[in-house]
């Protein structure tokens, strides 16, 4: 019994976790990795300069990605150093901060919103919501995620308490 029910919540947490829905202004945050994340996350800002924008590029592939977009007005490009989402969330953190924004839509792939979320409310005094976006993968690899994204969390929630 017990361990159907670890099974039944580890999967509820990693590999349907509950998404939120995003708030209809405000900013938006996409966190550097999937593909998928940028292209959801240009779709939610709607037109360029409307409403703010943060691109986090986690590598210099996502940099590349992410081409002229940091050079528009009301888009922010974030390169964390270390690449991690704390360090991600940190960033937004600064710039929610900085600007006054009271609200913000953080984008990211349906396997990494748990620990997004945990890290994003541990940063960020603002309300905060996860929006997940669908990220094509073999059942296989989708548990490999889940296995990493489990043990990724039990640190995040262990180590990083302050921004």
């Amino acid at each position: 019994m017990a361990a159907t029910c670890f099974v039944g919540a580890w999967a509820w947490l990693y590999l349907w976790p509950p998404t939120g829905v995003p708030f209809e202004d405000g900013p938006v945050a996409v966190l550097g990795g999937d593909p998928e994340r940028l292209a959801a996350g240009l779709a939610l800002s709607g037109v360029p300069g409307e409403r703010d924008l943060v691109l986090s590029a986690g590598s210099e592939y996502d940099y590349g990605r992410l081409g002229g977009d940091c050079d528009e007005p009301r888009v922010w490009c974030l390169r964390p150093v270390p690449e991690s989402t704390w360090d991600e969330a940190r960033g937004v953190a600064a710039l929610a901060r900085d600007r006054g924004w009271s609200q913000i839509t953080v984008v990211t792939s349906d396997f990494h919103v748990t620990r997004t979320r945990l890290l994003m409310h541990r940063c960020i005094d603002a309300d905060v919501r996860v929006v997940a976006v669908a990220t094509p993968r073999s059942i296989t690899s989708r548990l490999r995620i889940a296995a990493f994204e489990a043990a990724a969390t039990i640190v995040s929630a262990a180590v990083y308490h302050d921004c």
